[in-house]
């Protein structure tokens, strides 16, 4: 009975505190969310311009109120493993068809 009163404590604790801190979050926690439609890199002295992931890369980024950000693009034609261990090629194929950061971003303010 003991036991049982305090992971009912322990719950209860758990809830009232994720409620505090999605009330903090309230206020729209995502500034926004956005699909990658395509993606070109340009070199600057030959002027070659490079498909990066081909034709319809996929990917998103998105940016948080309180200044963070995350970012994934991959390669539309990546295949998983074949098993839940990649092997070596395996694991070095799924890190060419990807690039993913996330981090804090510096929001500019337009003063007019």
């Amino acid at each position: 009975m003991k036991a049982s009163f305090q992971i009912v404590s322990a719950a209860f604790l758990a809830l009232a505190i994720s409620t505090v801190m999605s009330a903090a979050w309230a206020a729209d926690p995502i500034v926004g969310t956005w699909r990658l439609v395509s993606w070109t890199e340009e070199q600057t002295d030959s002027k070659v311009v490079h498909k990066n992931f081909g034709d319809k890369p996929s990917g998103l980024i998105t940016f948080t109120a309180d200044d963070r950000m995350m970012l994934i693009f991959t390669d539309p034609g990546r295949k998983p493993p074949a098993t839940p261990k990649a092997t070596d090629a395996e694991a070095a194929q799924l890190y060419q068809t990807m690039v993913a950061y996330a981090g804090r971003y510096i929001r500019l303010r337009v003063i007019s």
